[in-house]
């Protein structure tokens, strides 16, 4: 019974090109904006990023290495991060730890993911959502 199960706006930002849907931390690693999920219990931000031949990593490229540290850095990112809804500002309740695509099963080589969960929003609802991240504006809808 599918009433059994609530909707989700899932929006999938990996076909679209990286303008406009970055943020630069102050060590020089990237973060793009992979997908939301937003649904009636939380919302979910995920992004992707690559450490190799940052100022962060100082020439390591082992991620095992880094991992802690990886981690560390996106967290200190969500601190300044806040998910904008119709001028109402929310900051994150969780994050995941990194996974790092060593091998390139699932895109490029070396790209790691994580993600950061925010509370839940009316996505139909609303009708202007982004991510501000030091001034810098992702527009997810």
């Amino acid at each position: 019974d599918n009433s059994s199960f609530k909707e989700s706006n899932f929006i999938d930002f990996n076909s679209y090109d990286l303008s406009g849907r970055t943020f630069v931390n102050e060590h020089g690693i990237t973060y793009f904006l992979r997908f939301v999920d937003c649904n009636d219990y939380r919302t979910d931000v995920n992004f992707g990023y690559n450490y190799i031949g940052t100022d962060f990593a100082n020439g390591e490229e082992d991620f095992d290495k880094l991992w802690e540290a990886l981690d560390n850095e996106f967290y200190a990112l969500l601190d300044n991060m806040t998910l904008v809804v119709d001028g109402e500002e929310y900051s994150s309740v969780q994050a995941s730890s990194t996974w790092c695509d060593a091998k390139g099963e699932i895109g490029p080589e070396n790209q790691c993911y994580i993600e950061a969960e925010y509370p839940s929003i009316s996505f139909e609802a609303s009708t202007h959502i982004s991510l501000v991240y030091n001034g810098t504006e992702i527009v997810i809808k």
